[in-house]
């Protein structure tokens, strides 16, 4: 007599409705984590991409400002020599952009 003969299921029965089951739980699982992952490198690409605009927005506000403080100056600022005072008194001094670096 058989030993599986009382209950109905042969070994090579339970062995393939258990591998159906474990493929049937493989899909389902393999599609979340591909999902998953699809997300999460979209969600860094976001927030690479408002890390680059916040930087973009820093060294434009930076490249603003040292342009106005340029447009400031006068004309003559940016010869070697400059006539300091009194124009009638005729004092050349040294520019101050030499000395900005």
């Amino acid at each position: 007599m058989s030993r599986n003969a009382g209950s109905g299921v042969s070994k090579d029965r339970l062995r393939n409705l258990l591998g159906l089951f474990f493929i049937a739980l493989t899909i389902p699982s393999a599609v979340l984590t591909w999902q998953a992952y699809s997300r999460l490198k979209w969600e860094s690409f976001h927030q690479y991409q408002l890390l680059a605009e916040e930087l973009l927005g820093g060294v434009d506000r930076r490249m603003r400002a040292l342009i106005a403080k340029e447009e400031a100056r006068a004309f003559t600022d940016y010869r070697f020599l400059v006539v300091e005072g009194a124009p009638a008194a005729n004092y050349l001094q040294r520019s101050q952009l030499p000395r900005v670096g």
